[in-house]
């Protein structure tokens, strides 16, 4: 039953109307202290369920690979967090890992993303967890949700050394650390490739994380360095406005207007990064030398590390406005209703 429940709570994440069931047959019967066969005088039977709990008589046809895939991915789940072995006498927890190879080939992309959620989850905060895959866009998406300091990445392959394959492994370091170390080479043009790229990434990010509309093309590499960056400069941010207090019945409120829109890139930092655009960012001055130009690299590689710390500060900012304005109704509240700390019933 804790199997059940554990695996059909895993199993929500990627479908809410699926759900598994266990049918103990035959007297089965389980021994955790035997090293093999645990179960034995019988078997168990696996049921999966539809809306209102009706058994899928042939699940193989109603269900497609992706789903029939993700609920035996949960229910292996569930068992290795259940199985894991607790805490010792002496507070250390034993190591768990988890291994990953390239078992997501068979779901589709709307059902690998919850399983990037799990991963992130209570259920393995103290796991090892191992995630290896040959799909290049998967690989990319995993890593934008999957982020440092937490994970780290790295790409394996092979060189040919006579007649041996070796294995390469190589640190998928950030762009920025890339273009840096380019630079102290002397290799300024693979620098600004690298500076570009982290540029692209920090604005896709903004985008999807302010959740900013822009223009829809069915070839993705029709959305170009400057549609992103318009999309974000007119993207408007909360301001905390200054607070105000008023008096009433000999009772003094605290409150703040409603948050003043305000812009997420100033207009002086805007100019910066629209010069590195015009001219280190611009994929059409690859074809040309820009060995002269360390300095205007050196700046293009700063001026979009200060945009990625602006767009995770602006962020966090947002969310300390979310939670001011529900405790601000909160504290409002209460002082209207002198029941509103009472538990229920009372």
């Amino acid at each position: 039953p804790k199997l059940e429940r554990k695996a059909n709570e895993l199993l929500a994440s990627f479908t809410s109307w699926t759900k598994l069931k266990l049918e103990w047959l035959r007297n089965t019967e389980y021994d955790l202290h035997k090293n093999r066969q645990r179960l034995y005088k019988g078997a168990i039977k696996l049921k999966m369920l539809e809306r209102d709990d009706l058994v899928i008589s042939k699940p193989p046809e109603f269900l497609n690979e992706a789903r029939l895939t993700a609920a035996g991915l949960c229910l292996y789940l569930a068992g290795l967090i259940l199985s894991a072995p607790q805490k010792r006498s002496d507070g250390i927890i034993y190591p768990r890992l988890l291994i990953l190879d390239d078992i997501l080939l068979s779901l589709d992309m709307s059902n690998r993303q919850p399983l990037l959620e799990l991963l992130k989850s209570d259920d393995f905060k103290n796991w090892q967890v191992l995630l290896l895959t040959h799909d290049r866009v998967w690989y990319e998406i995993a890593k934008r949700h999957l982020g440092a300091p937490k994970w780290c990445h790295y790409e394996f392959y092979t060189v040919r050394v006579g007649d041996y394959e070796h294995p390469i492994t190589n640190k998928d370091e950030d762009h920025l650390d890339k273009a840096i170390e380019f630079l102290i080479q002397g290799h300024l043009k693979p620098a600004a490739v690298h500076v570009r790229t982290k540029l692209e990434e920090v604005l896709k990010k903004a985008c999807q994380d302010y959740k900013i509309k822009i223009a829809y093309y069915i070839n993705p590499r029709e959305v170009s360095l400057s549609m992103l960056w318009d999309a974000l400069l007119s993207h408007p941010v909360g301001k905390l406005p200054p607070q105000k207090t008023f008096t009433k019945d000999g009772v003094i409120y605290e409150f703040r207007n409603h948050t003043i829109p305000d812009r997420l890139i100033t207009n002086e930092f805007q100019a910066k990064i629209e010069c590195n655009l015009s001219w280190i960012l611009n994929p059409l001055s690859h074809s040309e030398s820009i060995n002269t130009y360390r300095a205007e690299v050196e700046n293009a590689i700063f001026d979009v590390a200060e945009l990625e710390y602006r767009l995770q500060q602006s962020l966090i900012h947002q969310e300390f406005l979310l939670t001011y304005e529900r405790t601000q109704i909160m504290s409002l509240i209460k002082t209207h209703d002198p029941d509103a700390d009472k538990p229920a019933g009372a």
